[in-house]
């Protein structure tokens, strides 16, 4: 199930961290269900992206001269859906201080209609990046794997085992393919780190029922928190 949701800005500069920004204002919305949603450690099943018009980014600000910005929400769990789409819909009208000085005030909320995975080739663009992490528990560290790394693949399948751990059967990954079309590296910055990613179109491969559920609730790490998020272009292939 998805979400749009239309905010107006009160001037045109925005944090680069505006993924952090929306992160706290759905425990806003959310209020006494945040603590539940967000228990550490808990996996959260859904995903989102944050649209910004005609984008100029500087040295940690976004200018966006629109004044005006979208986020598309995902998930796959109805319930968790529902309790976020009536939080969203009770704050139409919030008025929500952000950094820089400015506000964003949310004025439209759309259930949008999902596309139905109808084949074991999807071609998609990730609206939001695709962040893959390798974390090591011996040196409490992480490393993120973008399209240049010789690992991407590698490290891609990893992130989706784990992602679907107790959910799918793991053996169905063995199968899962992803391949860089028109994609790119990029960094994002998020909680002060800068992490490597990627962003633009793949065609990932595998069994409809994991591509129906990367979909629906997104990919790989840090999905959650504005990453991971794509929609789906063409089905089929030779």
């Amino acid at each position: 199930m998805r979400l749009k949701l239309e905010f107006e800005l009160d001037n045109q500069t925005l944090t680069a961290e505006y993924r952090r920004c929306m992160l706290s204002f759905f425990k806003t919305c959310l209020a006494d269900r945040a603590d539940t949603i967000y228990t550490q450690g808990a996996a959260k099943n859904f995903s989102f992206a944050v649209k910004l018009p005609r984008a100029k980014f500087t040295d940690g600000t976004v200018t966006i001269p629109e004044k005006r910005i979208y986020l598309f929400f995902s998930s796959g769990d109805i319930e968790l859906w529902l309790v976020f789409y009536n939080s969203f819909v009770k704050n139409i009208g919030l008025e929500y201080k952000l950094p820089m000085n400015n506000c964003m005030k949310l004025v439209r909320v759309y259930a949008e209609k999902e596309v139905e995975i109808k084949s074991n080739i999807i071609l998609v663009d990730f609206v939001s990046p695709l962040c893959i992490r390798e974390h090591s528990r011996i040196d409490n560290c992480d490393v993120y794997h973008s399209i240049n790394s010789t690992e991407f693949l590698t490290k891609f399948k990893e992130c989706i085992k784990a992602q679907l751990d107790g959910v799918l059967d793991l053996t169905l990954v063995n199968n899962l393919n992803i391949q860089p079309i028109n994609a790119k590296k990029t960094i994002a910055l998020h909680y002060g780190q800068h992490l490597e990613v990627s962003i633009g179109k793949f065609v990932i491969t595998g069994e409809m029922e994991i591509l129906k559920y990367l979909y629906q609730n997104g990919v790989a790490s840090r999905k959650s928190s504005g990453f991971g998020y794509f929609n789906v272009i063409e089905q089929g292939g030779d």
